[in-house]
């Protein structure tokens, strides 16, 4: 019950017969469901937050626990509000919502009692002080060990003001909206990792906080056993050893069955460990989870899940009790206009110098970059590709698209309409290196649209706070020869504008990753 397994989900509970308990599933992300087919690619938590619109942050979360429920997950892996985005080069700052911690808990506790309206536990994460990925975890001793660290995880030192005023701010909101877990963060916090800091898991979020539901591990945050039960960790996640916790087979837990021996042992009362079960089991039936007509994970979302590798691999278990039910059940809805109504919202206007904006019904369109059209390489991307508008990051904050409305076939429907000529180049090496005007037919286009982008992932931070691909350049090249050059970019959070005050850059629109409907 404390321990995850490898199983069907991201996350596992092993299902309990003789209770009754079919187990529970645990899914990422915070703007989909990571594994699973026909659902939907929501704007990230970046985008959300720049709405700044209170209905549409709860209506994101709503749309987002139907579809999680839709598919049989219990516990949607969202929302991000740690990190909160100290630096601008941190790999997740699009995952959570703003470095304003106003915005950022209000933005939380909406999409938090969203999710949860609609049947399903949402987790806050990660707390706290996940502010960076460089050496998030330690570094693992190359002799085989699975618990021997050659280097530890970074640690972020967080004085008490600050912590109060910053970073603990939005799961006091988290809290607040009563949440059903938070997640605790894998770096180190004032020298002792996240999820065995009493201070940080007992005395604050259980004791000030006075938070009710569980604290689950990230994924191969856990480095004890006693001292971590002791601290206030009440699940480990995904339950094995080693790096991100996935080595299960002849590998032990800290957890398993060291819980059971340490309380033969007196290292831990067992009251410590009815609460942990209290805790997790609470919410389960709170949003009747235990109920007949909760759906079971949908069967299509088990061989995406390759966490575990091959099934073969963790199906040494009996999981029927929580798989089954209609396969690639479609749980999208209506959802594609609320997504489209959300990324409307939630674009920002950086620029907008002799009325520009909105365009006209220009009669000659001219689109570069590499962001504007379809991805070459699938819709699941869990790396940077050059190819493609970029609607969302990488890792486990990710999400499959289903289908890809790009910005170039929006403006090719638009030109179609209005019997315009649009002319396209999508390869910015080209555009970098040339006179455009060689590229273009006939006379300066009334309008030349530079769809720029930037990348980021978890697990590794950004270089640069420039725009990918020599996106730069081709703004410059563009705008030398175009004298109304609009700039649209997609992008994980903060850029440099170098080319902001260029006479001929009319137009700025900072779009970020706003999902299937860019």
């Amino acid at each position: 019950m404390v321990t995850g397994a490898e199983g069907p989900c991201v996350g596992n509970i092993q299902p309990i017969e003789r209770l009754g308990f079919n187990g529970l599933c645990l899914q990422d992300g915070p703007l989909s469901i990571r594994y699973a087919d026909y659902a939907s690619v929501f704007s990230a938590g970046v985008s959300a937050a720049c709405t700044w619109d209170r209905d549409i942050l709860h209506e994101r979360g709503m749309a987002m626990g139907k579809e999680f429920k839709g598919k049989g997950a219990h516990v949607a892996l969202a929302p991000v509000c740690g990190a909160l985005g100290r630096s601008g080069y941190a790999g997740r700052n699009w995952e959570g919502f703003s470095p304003d911690q106003y915005l950022t808990g209000i933005a939380t506790a909406q999409t938090i009692m969203g999710i949860q309206d609609s049947g399903v536990q949402a987790t806050a994460k990660h707390y706290i002080g996940n502010e960076q990925e460089t050496q998030r975890n330690p570094t693992f001793a190359k002799n085989g060990s699975l618990t021997a660290k050659d280097q530890e995880a970074i640690s972020s030192n967080i004085d008490d003001r600050t912590m109060h005023e910053a970073y603990l701010w939005p799961f006091a909101n988290a809290v607040k909206a009563n949440v059903a877990s938070v997640m605790c963060a894998y770096q180190r916090l004032n020298g002792s990792y996240a999820c065995q800091n009493t201070k940080a898991q007992n005395g604050l979020l259980k004791g000030e906080l006075g938070f009710q539901g569980y604290i689950m591990s990230d994924w191969g945050a856990v480095h004890s056993g006693v001292s971590s039960m002791e601290g206030g960790l009440d699940m480990n996640m995904p339950g094995g050893l080693g790096s991100y916790g996935f080595t299960f087979k002849d590998a032990g837990s800290y957890f398993g069955g060291n819980v059971s021996a340490a309380i033969r042992n007196g290292s831990i009362p067992e009251s410590r460990v009815d609460d942990m079960i209290h805790r997790i089991m609470t919410p389960y039936y709170l949003f009747g989870q235990d109920k007949e007509d909760y759906p079971l994970v949908d069967p299509s979302s088990v061989p995406l899940n390759t966490n575990f590798g091959p099934r073969s691999q963790w199906d040494r278990q009996d999981w029927s009790a929580m798989v089954g039910g209609e396969s690639s059940r479609d749980v999208r809805g209506d959802h594609s206009a609320l997504i489209r109504k959300h990324a409307n919202a939630a674009t920002v206007l950086l620029k907008n110098a002799n009325n520009t904006l909105p365009l006209k019904a220009p009669r000659s369109i001219a689109v570069f970059g590499n962001d504007a059209g379809n991805p070459t390489e699938g819709f699941y991307n869990q790396n940077n590709y050059e190819f493609g508008n970029l609607v969302v990051g990488g890792g486990s904050g990710t999400g499959r698209l289903s289908y890809l409305d790009t910005p170039l076939d929006a403006l090719k429907r638009k030109a179609y309409e209005d019997g315009a000529l649009l002319q396209q180049w999508l390869n910015n090496t080209l555009i970098a290196e040339s006179d455009v005007t060689d590229l273009w037919i006939a006379q300066e286009p009334e309008v030349c649209i530079v769809m720029l982008k930037t990348w980021a992932e978890e697990a590794d931070d950004r270089e640069s706070l420039g725009f990918d691909w020599n996106g730069e350049a081709v703004v410059n090249s563009v705008a030398k020869a175009c004298g109304n050059t609009l700039v649209v970019t997609h992008s994980a959070g903060i850029n440099l504008y170098p080319f902001a005050d260029h006479p001929n850059v009319t137009a700025i629109i900072a779009a970020h990753y706003p999902g299937t409907e860019s």
